[in-house]
């Protein structure tokens, strides 16, 4: 069982979630969702003042897909509020699977009850939405899809053999620079021969391939 929080949906909620289907098939969606995982034993995270209820990735049907939008047995998810929300409850376990954590209610000690809904990650679980320029530090911050805002390592920028750009963030994790980011990346950007050099101060930044 996992859930959606109306009031994170925005005013529009009520009329679309996924694409043309209306609020009752979404409530369809949790319905059938609280059927199949409803035997799933409670068990306790990291944070000792939280239960969670765990979905595997297996049942959970959910996808990020490479180009950033989520999908749900075969069907993407369209409404903002549902993938704005989705994006920001992205958190990585010990053993490095990503989940969305979902707050849905409290405990009979007070302690918040959490759901850990695992899904399955076609390319990177982190985005770089933003690029914003620190000429004082001569560097880059990114802000991510889930909402946070991170150093650019700048010796972590590697390339593919697409064109698309990569870089660490956060606990040595990939992120992919998103179509606005590398929009706002490119002033800063030369070419030499076939490699992409950043200009970030008096450094020249080599993008290396990407393994």
């Amino acid at each position: 069982m996992w859930h959606l929080r109306p009031d994170l949906l925005g005013s529009g909620h009520r009329r679309n979630l996924y694409g043309g289907h209306r609020l009752r098939e979404q409530c369809r969606l949790r319905q059938h969702l609280h059927r199949r995982h409803l035997r799933l034993a409670p068990q306790l995270t990291r944070r000792a003042a939280a239960v969670a209820r765990i979905v595997p990735k297996e049942q959970s049907g959910l996808v990020l897909k490479a180009d950033g939008s989520w999908v749900h047995e075969g069907e993407r998810a369209t409404h903002p509020g549902v993938t704005r929300f989705f994006h920001q409850q992205i958190r990585k376990d010990d053993s490095g699977a990503f989940y969305l954590h979902n707050t849905i209610g409290t405990g009979d000690q007070g302690s918040a009850l959490e759901e850990h809904v695992y899904f399955e990650v076609e390319d990177t679980a982190y985005v770089a939405l933003r690029v914003i320029h620190q000429p004082a530090e001569s560097g880059f911050e990114l802000e991510l899809n889930t909402g946070e805002q991170v150093p650019l390592d700048l010796d972590s920028l590697t390339q593919d053999e697409r064109g698309q750009v990569y870089c660490r963030v956060l606990d040595d994790d990939e992120a992919r620079f998103g179509r606005h980011a590398m929009i706002q990346l490119e002033p800063f950007l030369d070419a030499e021969g076939d490699d992409i050099i950043l200009r970030a101060g008096s450094r020249r930044v080599r993008f290396r391939a990407r393994r």
